[in-house]
């Protein structure tokens, strides 16, 4: 043991107030598509896992089942929706009413080694639409397993999320149902080695359609990351993070009407994290991102060269007073695209919450994101979109229990393919009740 600071499972335990802090929100504000594959990976995985740690240290479970200790809530929401398609000429409106629930299980198997599952449901109904209607998966649901070994930590996982949500697939547009599953399994590690923090992943993703004629979106991924971080001080580090994945299509039969190459990805960057205090929480990362295609599938000689540039990634958590915070994310990317080999974009996102009246929260929101394809397309000519979205929530306890909140979100994409811009308006009324 260290005369310094204990040892890695004390520091572990300390993390809320000290070196691990930073995990749970670097990636807090970014949008669904920031980040290449393999990164992004690790980074989702140490994100959940320190807002693990942290629910754990805050007390975990109102309700008890022998050593079992559970979250449980409920949910009923109706929405108004002007696009329920996302289409650019005459769209549709409907209403929705989401009925859903969510858990949280934690079963200490030891002092320090714990079983985890959470997961949250929703059915989408549809009033008018009904061939819209789906289930959600919570995108943050998963089963994990932290294991000690001396001042080693691993955890065992596997993510799953499932949807048919159109509006955090900046790439895609409607029209159609797009159910998808995206399942991940894989393990992270964490290694204490005082001054220096050590940590890996692997991750074996499987992301399937239910619709057959997307089904060219099918894949399988093998995705491998790794970050050094060097504390130069207590609470800031800095240090150096490289990826690597194998994408593998659905691409064997010629017959498909669209095939996408497989692709090789890797990266390597710089980063830096900074808690500095309670108050404000900064990281900032940037390096170089390649993708090489590994087959030669798409038709006409479209595609199959290396697709190559630069990323950068900015997340700030400010505390401005004890009832004004903001979180600010933007960045710089090259990520796998949809109807193309790869797509380079440059996005950003502010949110503002505003506890300034009695009794009431209020968040805002604003977005934006430009992007266009690379690699080749089968548009023919690769498409050039940009992606704004402003939101406001308002948000009321109505007892011990009880909440509500009232929300409004506007969201538009402008692209240079005609069919593939559209904007849509969405009022959303929802109460939760928490066991």
């Amino acid at each position: 043991m260290s005369a310094r600071g204990g040892s890695g499972r004390d520091r572990w335990d300390r993390g809320k107030r000290g070196r691990w802090a930073p995990a749970a929100w670097l990636l807090a504000g970014v949008t669904a598509t920031s980040a290449q594959e393999a990164l992004r990976a690790s980074l989702t995985g140490q994100q959940i896992l320190e807002q693990k740690r942290r629910q754990i240290a805050a007390g975990w479970g109102d309700l008890r089942l022998g050593a079992w200790r559970f979250d449980l809530n409920a949910s009923l929401a109706l929405e108004a929706n002007d696009n329920v398609r996302y289409e650019e000429v005459n769209p549709r409106s409907d209403l929705i009413v989401r009925p859903g629930f969510s858990v949280r299980a934690l079963y200490p198997v030891t002092d320090k080694n714990v079983l985890t599952f959470s997961t949250g449901a929703s059915y989408n109904a549809y009033l008018t639409h009904s061939d819209l209607n789906y289930l959600h998966v919570l995108p943050d649901s998963n089963l994990s397993f932290d294991v000690f070994v001396g001042n080693l930590l691993l955890n065992f996982h596997n993510r799953f999320h499932y949807t048919q949500e159109l509006a955090d697939q900046p790439d895609v547009r409607g029209r159609f149902n797009y159910g998808r599953l995206d399942n991940q399994v894989g393990v992270l590690g964490l290694w204490d080695l005082n001054k220096l923090v050590v940590s890996f992943n692997y991750d074996h993703q499987i992301y399937q359609v239910t619709e057959e004629r997307y089904d060219f979106t099918d894949r399988t991924a093998e995705l491998f990351g790794a970050r050094v971080a060097w504390l130069v001080r207590p609470l800031t580090s800095l240090g150096l993070e490289t990826g690597l994945g194998l994408i593998d299509y659905n691409n064997e039969d010629p017959s498909r009407p669209i095939r996408l190459n497989d692709l090789f990805h890797y990266s390597v960057g710089l980063f830096y994290e900074m808690p500095a205090g309670r108050f404000m929480q900064l990281r900032t990362g940037a390096g170089y991102v390649a993708y090489d295609p590994t087959t030669d599938v798409m038709p006409f000689g479209i595609g199959g060269d290396r697709m190559d540039g630069w990323y950068a990634d900015l997340s700030l958590r400010h505390q401005i007073t004890r009832r004004i915070q903001y979180v600010l994310s933007g960045g710089h990317q090259v990520r796998s695209g949809w109807y193309a080999e790869t797509i380079r974009s440059l996005y950003g996102q502010l949110t503002v919450n505003w506890n300034v009246i009695r009794g009431y929260s209020l968040a805002t929101s604003a977005s934006y994101e430009t992007a266009q394809e690379e690699g080749g397309s089968w548009f023919g000519v690769p498409e050039e979109f940009d992606r704004y979205t402003l939101g406001v929530a308002v948000g009321k306890r109505l007892g011990q229990k009880l909440g509500a909140t009232l929300g409004y979100s506007y969201l538009a994409r402008d692209s240079n393919v005609f069919g593939r811009s559209y904007t849509q308006n969405r009022l959303v009324l929802t109460a939760m009740y928490t066991f």
